[in-house]
């Protein structure tokens, strides 16, 4: 990040923490729209030449402060571009060791592009003999005309606090805002003892969840059929296995049997 907060002539080049505070706000600051509007003015030399989505894309890593300049001893320039997650470093031979450029070596990858403009926007590419002028200049709209000083951003609570807890597979959250940090650690005083209490109440249920195993239904209790006059169970109620049997007739005679689990029968009879 040797050039990332550098300025080179007319065009200042924000560092990534200038642009991220400009974001947070909402309001550009004078010098991240003159990088910008140069970073435009020099991605447009391109567009002859480049695929159109690539130089888009180009174009966001140059203007958001992505591409990292670091000059050699012989005034040569090394070059590393962050894209999401991943920083690539570009070869010495002008090469891109990322998948699309190695897909598609014949076309310059974003990255490439991003230098290239970075470069260009700063005046630093090879054969630009002089400063180039102001991209402001050519514009309708130049830096000059800019306000000197800033809509002030009003922020109503500008201190927070957040507490996290995970129970089980649940996360619990809550966040507090202040006008200041004093009245937020109030606040998290006041709640804390409350937050502390329904935590450990949800805790104990999980625990109590894992120890006690879910109840088992239980199966009906049987009960036999009325017993005839004479004392007796009826003839078609098994007491061995406390079911009721099916009667079946043949040309023997008429008997009630049951089938049993292992497949054979049973009439009712006790061993």
């Amino acid at each position: 990040m040797a050039r990332n907060s550098s300025s080179n002539g007319n065009v200042v080049v924000p560092s990534a923490q200038a642009q991220n505070i400009d974001a947070l706000y909402g309001v550009p600051s004078p010098e991240l729209t003159a990088w910008h509007r140069a970073c435009a003015l020099a991605a447009d030399g391109f567009s002859a030449t480049a695929e159109a989505g690539r130089l888009a894309k180009g174009l966001a890593l140059a203007q958001g402060g992505h591409v990292h300049l670091d000059p050699d001893a012989d005034g040569d320039w090394g070059a590393t571009v962050q894209s999401g997650k991943l920083t690539y470093t570009l070869e010495p031979d002008g090469t891109c060791p990322c998948p699309d450029y190695v897909k598609h070596p014949a076309q310059d990858c974003k990255h490439l592009l991003a230098v290239a403009i970075h470069l260009k926007a700063e005046g630093l590419l090879p054969g630009q003999t002089s400063q180039p002028p102001s991209p402001i200049s050519d514009l309708p709209s130049p830096i000059s005309d800019l306000p000197t000083s800033l809509p002030q951003v009003s922020i109503d609570n500008p201190a927070g606090a957040n507490f996290k807890a995970r129970i089980g597979n649940c996360e619990l959250w809550f966040t507090w805002h202040g006008a200041s940090d004093q009245e937020v650690l109030g606040r998290m005083q006041a709640t804390l003892p409350v937050l502390q209490e329904l935590v450990e109440a949800c805790e104990q249920q999980q625990r109590e969840r894992q120890v006690s195993p879910p109840p088992v239904p239980t199966a009906p209790e049987l009960i036999p059929p009325p017993r005839p006059g004479n004392g007796q169970v009826a003839v078609d109620w098994c007491p061995t296995h406390q079911v009721v049997m099916s009667q079946h007739q043949n040309e023997r005679g008429t008997w009630y049997s049951h089938r049993l689990a292992g497949g054979g029968w049973c009439r009712g009879k006790e061993a």
